[in-house]
């Protein structure tokens, strides 16, 4: 197995013709180390005589897998496992994009339909490698038919090694001039520190998920990662932003966190604030957890500013907490990095303090 994965990367990288596998900034580390977890789930399908590996890759030619999962029909399987196809093929270039080689070598080889596409996975796909995509046609299907009932299906997609190569080529061009756009936006001066912070907390927002992985920082002596970059200078942007009431809204900007007791339990409130009005809510209690996005804004008022927040958990595993609706006034730290509101842990509770406490990222 590890022969015919040593094989079939060099067939690759020799057909390339380009340095489709390097890193995407000259100058940069020859393997980009990222810490980002497996954000895929394979579920225990059936495994079946009727499955194949038979396809090996070629010189021109890459064989992948696509798995439906259990499914009503014949119909709705395929689709599925078309689907499944395609999110592999995604996970297949991201991966090899970043060094991760392993990683991109089991998607190809792991059976199992993928129970869980992600938002990095989604963006990806979208923005980055949905012409090949478009284009894609299995050659083979093999169904299995379940006790209850149920069918699953494999399919097998082919990819040319061309297709990956231009592709590999064209991701690259694309986020070494993201680099250089960002680059430079960040080093123009700005008037002011609040200014410098509304900068920042755009930019972040743009990146989508692979471009928060990918892009770099080139104004310093090594390429840094763009993101993790910004996270850390809006971190310390925040601590010196003057306290006048004008700011307060900007003050707010960013992570905050809360701890509150309700029912002998202690719950963590992890909010992000945004400058367009987004905010996202993650609560937690040992290892229950929710998270939804929502909205939030600050209105001035004569001598106060009143805070409003609105969320809707889709996946409630806290059954009390299934939306947030607060209203209150706020009551600032004299130490510049708290805030306090009411608001309701669950809907039938009474209203209790939430102190923010300012984090990074």
């Amino acid at each position: 197995m590890t022969m015919l994965f040593i094989r079939i990367t060099i067939v690759f990288m020799l057909s390339c013709g380009i340095p489709a596998l390097t890193p995407v900034m000259a100058g940069s580390k020859p393997e980009k180390k990222t810490n980002k977890p497996s954000y895929q789930f394979f579920s225990q399908s059936t495994t079946s005589d009727n499955w194949t590996s038979d396809f090996v890759d070629t010189e021109t030619t890459i064989y992948f897998s696509g798995y439906s999962g259990n499914s009503k029909d014949r119909r709705e399987a395929e689709a599925k496992a078309l689907q499944d196809a395609k999110s592999r093929i995604s996970s297949y270039i991201l991966e090899t994009i970043q060094g991760n080689y392993s990683e991109a070598f089991r998607y190809k080889t792991e059976k199992g339909h993928i129970t869980q596409d992600t938002e990095i996975i989604t963006a990806f796909s979208q923005s980055y490698t949905q012409n090949i995509l478009q284009g894609i046609k299995p050659i083979n299907s093999y169904p299995v038919r379940n006790p209850d009932g149920s069918m699953d299906v494999q399919i097998i997609v082919p990819v040319a090694v061309a297709d990956i190569s231009r592709k590999h080529a064209e991701i690259d061009r694309q986020i070494a001039a993201l680099s250089r756009y960002y680059s430079l936006e960040i080093q123009s001066k700005d008037a002011s520190i609040m200014s410098t912070l509304l900068k920042y907390e755009r930019i972040i927002s743009m990146l989508d998920p692979i471009e928060c992985a990918l892009v770099e920082f080139l104004g310093l002596d090594e390429p840094v990662n763009l993101y993790k970059y910004l996270v850390l200078q809006t971190g310390k942007l925040y601590e010196k932003v003057e306290f006048e009431p004008d700011t307060q809204k900007y003050f707010i900007l960013g992570k905050w966190v809360a701890n509150v007791e309700y029912n002998s339990a202690i719950y963590t409130y992890d909010i992000k604030f945004f400058t367009d009005g987004r905010c996202t809510v993650k609560v937690r209690n040992n290892n229950i957890e929710q998270e939804t996005t929502g909205n939030w804004s600050l209105e001035k008022l004569f001598d106060s500013s009143k805070f409003k927040l609105d969320a809707i958990f889709n996946d409630v595993t806290i059954p009390y907490q299934q939306s947030i609706q607060w209203r209150s006034i706020v009551a600032y730290g004299k130490d510049g990095k708290t805030f306090n509101i009411l608001g309701k842990v669950a809907s039938d509770s009474p209203q209790i303090r939430f102190t923010f406490f300012r984090h990074l990222f």
